[in-house]
């Protein structure tokens, strides 16, 4: 599948080439990318956005044509015309349906590494990348004639070269009690791997001093470390661009948030078309779901830490 997905792209190179000549002078926005650690809502937020307004984003189908998205986002305006229509499941990130939101991982590892260190910093990518990367995300918006919303978490560890490749992009940071992130990720370990001491998701830049680390303590450091990584990329690039979504505010009022988010958005002239109601409201999953003894030893790891 690999191998024939590669094949397709390159054939389909052309059109892409042809579609970037025929709309190099359009309007385009700037890009949307919603960043945080994992189990923080992001995926929820991602669907609310993509269900609720009028926005180009990768889809499940897209994704297999990860070089030329643009010639992907023509195609499937094509075969599957009508507007996505979410049902808010999603597994591990991951949605239903041809036209479900995708993480695209293909689409970002044509530029940055895979592994467990994939932190990229400052001035480590070429001028070469930088404008490609810009040209294949600007590209999307000026098809589309629409803002373009990316999720993908390890951009959380990306942020020093999006910003140096379009300087005007959109930042969502979600957030959620990091206890409750904590637990999440270690069922998730617990049910994707198999094990808690597998490492799952997003790697911080500091991800070899943690690696040896019992579980609990392990994830409590890979959460505090990914958002104070966030934080201080930010503001080294002088991000002002930033919006904060947090989970507890998303569940119990989806409507307001979505609201606040399009008025924010309009002051960097982009505009969210709503396409449908809003959703009402969404099951808060902030419970104790593992045993007594490892929510404590939750608790305490975290409290340490965002203590220091």
């Amino acid at each position: 599948m690999g191998l024939a997905r590669q094949i397709i792209n390159n054939i389909l190179r052309p059109v892409e080439y042809s579609i970037n000549l025929l709309t190099r002078n359009r309007k385009w926005y700037p890009p949307i990318f919603v960043i945080g650690a994992p189990r923080s809502s992001s995926t929820l937020f991602y669907q609310a956005v993509t269900d609720s307004f009028d926005v180009c984003y990768i889809s499940n189908f897209i994704r297999n044509l990860y070089i030329v998205p643009a010639t992907g986002w023509l195609l499937q305006s094509l075969i599957f015309p009508g507007n996505y229509s979410s049902d808010y499941s999603s597994e591990h990130g991951r949605t239903k349906g041809y036209i479900g939101p995708n993480e695209a991982a293909e689409f970002w590892y044509q530029w940055f590494p895979k592994g467990l260190n994939v932190y990229v910093d400052k001035n480590e990518i070429n001028e070469k990348i930088k404008k490609s990367i810009r040209n294949k995300i600007l590209l999307l918006s000026k098809v589309s004639g629409k803002p373009v919303v990316f999720k993908n978490l390890y951009n959380s560890m990306r942020i020093n070269p999006l910003v140096e490749s379009i300087p005007e992009s959109i930042f969502v940071v979600c957030k959620r009690n990091p206890v409750y992130i904590v637990q999440s990720i270690l069922l998730s370990r617990l049910k994707v791997l198999g094990s808690i001491k597998e490492w799952w998701s997003v790697p911080p830049r500091q991800i070899n001093e943690i690696l040896n680390m019992e579980p609990v303590k392990q994830v409590a450091m890979q959460v505090y470390l990914v958002y104070k990584q966030i934080n201080e990329d930010l503001e080294r690039n002088n991000a002002k661009r930033v919006f904060y979504v947090d989970y507890n505010e998303l569940c119990d009022n989806p409507g307001k948030l979505l609201n606040d988010f399009r008025d924010w958005l309009s002051q960097y002239g982009i505009p969210l078309k709503q396409k449908k109601e809003f959703p009402k409201k969404f099951i808060n999953s902030n419970k104790v779901k593992v045993d007594k003894g490892t929510f404590n030893r939750i608790v305490e790891e975290v409290q340490l830490l965002w203590k220091s």
